[in-house]
């Protein structure tokens, strides 16, 4: 409906679908994976009716799919990490009807597969504030929990936090970012602190690092 100084025309609502740009990308653009089973979304040109995927750019072991309209979310494997290269890249070629060669694409995304470790941890009583993320339902008490915590591949970006294992959880995201490193694999190191709501005396915690593994959980008494 369009109104002027001439008067008001309408018109019919005219709804469409316009298609995702055409490429590869692995678990929706994710930067990690702790498993090397992931989706991989392939779009290519109106023509293309089947896509090969591999693990490498011969594609001599590639598997072939069928694509509708072009597009597929295609269920992959990638090559585990034991030989150190945890950046992996998949391959995917798309072809005609009749298996001409239309173009090829990639992507990648970091395999860690390794669990994170807590190196130092403590837990003393603080001011109750609005902002803190509130533990086992508490109305009352803050506790100021800071970490210090190890990842070789993706490094830790969060901790979570309990106060029983029963308990429902709350996952806080870490304000730092992890080391550096000018090789991945080597230890990477978050030191942070975050504050929680809880009256509990004793909280339960494990971190986790940026691709999902979690460390084991631990206790830790709350200082006054």
């Amino acid at each position: 409906k369009a109104v002027n100084a001439l008067g008001t025309a309408e018109g019919d609502i005219v709804s469409f679908e316009t298609k995702a740009p055409e490429g590869v990308t692995i678990n929706d653009e994710a930067e990690f994976t702790n498993s090397v089973k992931v989706l991989v979304s392939v779009v290519g040109a109106a023509t293309a009716v089947t896509a090969l995927v591999a693990n490498d750019g011969s594609f001599k072991t590639a598997k072939s799919f069928a694509l509708v309209e072009g597009a597929a979310d295609i269920p992959w494997t990638l090559v585990s990490s034991r030989s150190g290269t945890f950046t992996k890249i998949v391959y995917v070629r798309f072809q005609s009807k009749f298996g001409t060669k239309l173009s090829d694409s990639t992507d990648d995304i970091i395999l860690d597969t390794s669990k994170p470790t807590v190196n130092s941890a403590s837990a003393v009583a603080a001011r109750a504030s609005t902002g803190n993320v509130t533990v086992a339902a508490a109305k009352a008490g803050a506790v100021k929990l800071t970490i210090r915590a190890t990842d070789t591949v993706s490094g830790v970006g969060s901790v979570e936090v309990r106060s029983a294992a029963k308990k429902k959880s709350t996952v806080v995201k870490f304000k730092k970012a992890p080391s550096k490193v000018k090789t991945i694999g080597l230890p990477r190191t978050t030191s942070d602190s975050v504050s929680v709501n809880t009256k509990a005396k004793k909280i339960q915690y494990r971190v986790l690092d940026r691709a999902g593994n979690a460390s084991a959980w631990k206790w830790i008494t709350v200082k006054k």
